[in-house]
């Protein structure tokens, strides 16, 4: 990983009026041959593509352990999940206590506190169930 040390601690600005300023310099013709225009790349398969070539030529893992880091991911994101889950709870309680024995004018707030735990816990929820239903293995 000393590789990418020096590349993810410097700041970068890159600029493109050069590119600008050649295409408007190419000839009809020319802008066919060399095509330049990015609106038109399909940017999933291009980071499909740049991950694996980052993962197989510079941090030189084989492509066959892929199947094994999706299934490591996929715990990992239950565990995150769940933990996120279990820490929301755990620091809203005493907050949703807090402000429903408040005798003053911040009852009001009870109920919505509420309906945000309730869809935060069915939004992890249904991301697992979404899972399980395409078949994927979580643990």
């Amino acid at each position: 990983m000393d590789v990418l040390n020096y590349f993810a601690t410097q700041e970068w600005k890159f600029t493109n009026d050069r590119l600008h300023a050649l295409i408007g310099k190419l000839t009809f013709k020319d802008r066919e041959k060399f095509y330049c225009d990015i609106r038109d790349v399909d940017w999933n398969v291009y980071f499909e593509t740049y991950i694996r070539g980052i993962r197989v030529y510079l941090i030189k893992d084989p492509i066959d352990t892929l199947p094994q880091a999706r299934v490591k991911w996929q715990r990992y994101e239950v565990f995150n999940n769940f933990w996120k889950t279990s820490f929301i709870v755990h620091f809203s309680n005493p907050i949703y206590v807090f402000i429903t024995n408040w005798k003053f004018s911040f009852n009001f707030l009870s109920p919505f506190l509420s309906s945000i735990l309730s869809y935060l816990i069915f939004q992890i929820s249904f991301s697992l169930l979404k899972k399980i239903e395409a078949n994927q293995h979580i643990f």
